[in-house]
C-alpha cells in the first residue's frame, strides 16, 4: 500500500511517501524549517513529495498526520 505521512509539529514541516510492502520502503521525503506560515506551506510540501514519488492523490491508500491535540500516547491509535 502507498502511505503519505506528514508532520507539522516542531520547528519543521516534513512529509514522506512510503510503500508499506514488506519491508516498508521510503519512496520520497522532504523537510522544511518553518517559523510561520505552516498552513500555507504544508500542501506544497506534500505535493512535492507526491511528485518526487511519482504518485498522485488517487494512488494513495493511507494518509497519516500528527494531531497536536492528542499527543498523549494513551490517546493515540495506530
Amino acid at each position: 500500500m502507498r502511505l503519505l505521512a506528514f508532520d507539522t509539529l516542531g520547528p519543521a514541516l516534513s512529509a514522506a511517501a512510503v510503500d508499506t510492502g514488506s519491508p516498508a520502503t521510503p519512496v520520497a521525503e522532504r523537510a522544511e524549517a518553518v517559523q510561520r506560515g505552516r498552513a500555507e506551506r504544508i500542501l506544497p510540501l506534500v505535493e512535492a513529495v507526491l511528485a518526487d514519488a511519482g504518485w498522485g492523490w488517487p494512488q494513495l491508500d493511507l494518509l497519516a498526520s500528527i494531531d497536536t491535540t492528542t499527543l498523549d500516547m494513551q490517546d493515540a491509535w495506530f
